[in-house]
């Protein structure tokens, strides 16, 4: 594939208003499109490496082409060129789906970063912070393997493991209180 056909698939994407799925759909079925893009009879690449390479260019890139499609259309007096309308396009992604545990460590994790930093502001040894962010990532992961198991012994151990999670959470969320509370500490 050559290179040069990706800017002009940008402009025909956003010309067009289509989605890559459209897009991709539009250059296999267009004899027209594969020419204007200059893929002519090579394979067109699949809706997800458009949505990848379009990503490259960035928003800098994807200016520069918007800049020059509308020089173009002024020269040939075919658009006035006053406003520039662009539109985003979603990236589907896989997401991790929040839990209980999760959104626990990750709140130790934040509040110990936020610690750190203050105590580094501060005189050496006023502020002493212990990071729990691996016994809380411990705490996750026995929490997960005890989800996972039905018998009482893994409902235990499931308990078990929340109670230590929510006092290590409760440990340093006194610890920013009391910073809080009293600056000079």
């Amino acid at each position: 594939m050559r290179k040069s056909g990706w800017p002009t698939c940008v402009i025909l994407k956003h010309l067009k208003g289509w989605s890559f799925r459209l897009l991709q759909k539009e250059l296999r079925a267009s004899l027209l499109y594969r020419r204007f893009t200059r893929f002519y009879e090579e394979p067109i690449p699949d809706f997800s490496s458009f949505s990848r390479t379009f990503g490259l260019f960035g928003k800098d890139g994807t200016l520069e082409l918007h800049d020059r499609v509308v020089q173009m259309a002024k020269e040939r007096a075919v658009a006035k060129g006053a406003k520039l309308r662009t539109d985003t396009t979603a990236v589907e992604t896989n997401i991790h789906h929040p839990t209980d545990s999760s959104l626990l460590a990750d709140g130790i994790r934040v509040l110990t970063r936020g610690l750190k930093r203050i105590s580094q502001a501060c005189q050496r040894g006023v502020l002493r912070v212990i990071d729990h962010k691996r016994a809380a990532k411990r705490r996750v992961l026995e929490i997960c393997r005890g989800a996972k198991t039905l018998t009482e012994k893994g409902r235990q151990q499931l308990k078990q493991s929340y109670g230590k999670l929510i006092g290590l959470t409760s440990k340093v969320t006194r610890q920013v209180d009391k910073v809080l509370a009293d600056p000079a500490n």
